[in-house]
């Protein structure tokens, strides 16, 4: 009695729901911004005081730079983020890398705060709600949009990879590209406000 060869069939493997995703980045995200909150109340002395010092130094630089170079400055920080997403997500296991980067940024951003307020107190609390709050809103919601074509390409990649035929004749590389690109402009955006807002507002804010 011959037996019947085994045939292998590659499933189809989906990715998780576009507004599950969100949810999940957002709170990836929040869940960075409590841990940036634990380890600037918990690090060492010295080590506050290195970040401190950090933190002084980068806002006399930040007041003494022209227009111009402030908005590079804070463009390059907040397209960093944007540049680590792209590049996983054209990774085929690049998923769980791509879902630390809310973490990381929500980390980032709650630590500058809470040495702001840590610093400089109510003063450095304001100024990080005139100045910074609109700017890394618009900078975290399309970070997580950005994470999500990441995690779709990364997904996609893999399925390539174990033999899903239906999306070797698109173009992914191309359609990840365009849509990265139109994701930029939010993020140029959040730019242009964050230097604005801190050119309007300067003079209310005298660190010492």
């Amino acid at each position: 009695m011959f037996k019947k060869p085994m045939v292998v069939k590659h499933k189809r493997i989906n990715p998780v729901n576009p507004d599950c995703e969100t949810i999940i980045l957002f709170s990836l995200f929040l869940c960075g911004i409590i841990l940036g909150i634990f380890i600037i109340k918990n690090c060492d002395d010295d080590v506050k005081n290195a970040l401190s010092t950090l933190l002084s130094n980068y806002i006399t630089a930040k007041n003494e730079c022209g227009f111009i170079s402030c908005f590079s400055g804070v463009l390059v920080f907040l397209v960093i983020f944007v540049v680590i997403s792209f590049l996983f997500g054209m990774c085929a296991v690049g998923t769980p890398f791509v879902w630390a980067v809310p973490v990381i940024f929500g980390v980032i951003c709650s630590g500058y705060v809470s040495l702001m307020l840590i610093n400089y107190g109510l003063k450095g609390l304001f100024y990080c709600i005139l100045v910074d709050l609109l700017p890394y809103a618009i900078t975290t919601a399309t970070l997580v949009k950005c994470c999500c074509e990441s995690t779709k390409l990364s997904v996609n990649l893999f399925c390539c990879i174990a033999g899903d035929n239906a999306l070797r004749g698109r173009n992914l590389f191309k359609e990840y590209a365009i849509n990265y690109l139109i994701l930029c402009i939010p993020v140029i955006i959040g730019a242009l406000i964050s230097t604005f807002c801190f050119k309007i507002f300067q003079g209310l804010f005298i660190f010492a």
